[in-house]
């Protein structure tokens, strides 16, 4: 039975023909993930579970925990692209497969992926870059998703000629990874919360009375763009302000920090109505830091 492939943001319904109800599963690799019952649609003889929404949670896209800690090039499978089988019980207890479908983690709501095969899931904002950042570039290839960690900046397609401290990797929409330069003025400060205990005190002497014993740091960066183009703009808001993994890189200090953006809203800006635009991001490190 060929394999029907799906994007993970679109909705996948599949029919079963029963008049009273019938027992499914879905198997990756011969595992069995899900198993239970359907019962037919009102007033017809067949049921339409939503395979996307029991599927969508087996596949994911993630870089490894010790990106930024190690400057190995390597390629790294991952778990965005799967392919299950789904089978039913027929009478005689007897299991059926009924259907092979393969899902992709993207959630690009403005497109779907044309091919399964040698796709590529990047999407830059620009090719900006500086020397010594960090990149990946993210692909498909005969079913399996691979992310190439600190490739060239040839092999990635960015130029590294231009200025800026700061840069992040981020989970674009398509489910790849993409590299961006921040070249405007950028900040950093840090954020604390205080714990502290009270002894009783003695006015002859200098000891402490209220003490710290802890403090917890969170570092947080404000960053800007710099100047933007009307593409850049619509994808550094569309891909950017809403992904869910994000790494801040200090090049010049060789450091790479996981973040968390703050912002909650973006306005999709154009230049012939606000002439030459640029963004503003706020980034917090998702890790605090702790002093005892």
């Amino acid at each position: 039975m060929p394999t029907v492939n799906r994007p993970t943001n679109r909705d996948y319904t599949l029919q079963i023909y029963t008049p009273d109800y019938s027992r499914f599963r879905i198997k990756q690799d011969g595992t069995t993930i899900y198993e239970g019952k359907v019962v037919p649609k009102p007033g017809t003889d067949y049921a339409e579970p939503n395979l996307s929404k029991i599927i969508e949670n087996y596949v994911e896209q993630n870089l490894p925990a010790n990106y930024g800690k190690s400057s190995t090039v390597m390629g790294v499978i991952s778990d965005a692209y799967k392919e299950f089988t789904v089978e039913v019980m027929d009478n005689s207890n007897n299991w059926t497969e009924i259907d092979d479908v393969g899902y992709l983690f993207w959630w690009d709501y403005d497109e779907n992926p044309s091919s399964y095969t040698d796709l590529v899931m990047n999407d830059k904002v620009n090719d900006h870059s500086v020397p010594g950042a960090r990149y990946v570039k993210t692909s498909i290839s005969n079913g399996v998703v691979v992310n190439l960690i600190n490739a060239s900046a040839a092999a990635t397609g960015y130029d590294e000629s231009y200025c800026g401290r700061y840069g992040i990797t981020y989970l674009n929409r398509r489910g790849g990874y993409d590299f961006f330069l921040f070249e405007g003025k950028c900040s950093k400060t840090d954020s604390y919360d205080i714990y502290k205990f009270n002894r009783a005190y003695d006015n002859n002497s200098n000891g402490f009375g209220s003490t710290r014993y802890m403090n917890v740091t969170t570092p947080a960066w404000t960053l800007n763009t710099g100047w933007m183009s009307d593409e850049e703009s619509y994808k550094f808001a569309k891909h950017v302000v809403g992904s869910n993994q994000v790494w801040l890189q200090d090049i010049e200090a060789g450091k790479t920090y996981p973040v968390v953006i703050e912002d909650t809203q973006t306005e999709y800006k154009t230049f012939d109505r606000n002439k030459m635009f640029n963004y503003t991001l706020t980034v917090v490190k998702s890790q605090e830091e702790f002093r005892k």
